[in-house]
């Protein structure tokens, strides 16, 4: 996941001139909110998740792998929602760096959960799902 309220972005990206979304004097402004709209955040995630994808992807021991990038937990759900261009663009970093390993994911934005699932991933809810994801798992 990119962060929770317990756990934060590092520091070296808050500190990288990045933008934040909402400012320290804001009811959550204890929890630094990256804008999902900068630049900087899909690049740095997408290398992330492209590196975990060339190590990872495809190792018989990894039964299925969860789409997090936008939001608390990654679970596509914050006050700070990007518009659809950018939820899609982060669900496509994981298309594109995980191609064997069967997707999974929790996106409370409609439009993007129905992209992800019709391109192959998985639904869950908080980590439960039902059956055994597959390659050809489109939903529950």
């Amino acid at each position: 996941m990119p962060y929770d309220p317990k756990h934060p972005l590092p520091d070296w990206y808050r500190n990288s001139g990045v933008r934040r979304a909402n400012k320290p004097t804001d009811k959550d402004g204890a929890i630094w909110q990256p804008d999902f709209t900068d630049p900087p955040y899909l690049k740095f995630w997408g290398e992330l998740v492209a590196a975990a994808g060339e190590r990872y992807d495809g190792m018989p021991d990894l039964d299925t792998v969860d789409i997090p990038s936008i939001g608390y937990w990654g679970e596509g759900w914050s006050p700070y929602m990007p518009p659809f261009p950018y939820q899609k663009a982060a669900i496509e970093i994981w298309l594109d760096s995980v191609k064997r390993t069967p997707l999974l994911m929790n996106f409370d934005e409609q439009q993007a959960l129905t992209y992800g699932t019709e391109h192959g991933a998985g639904w869950r809810v908080d980590c439960l799902r039902r059956g055994r994801a597959t390659s050809k798992t489109s939903g529950i």
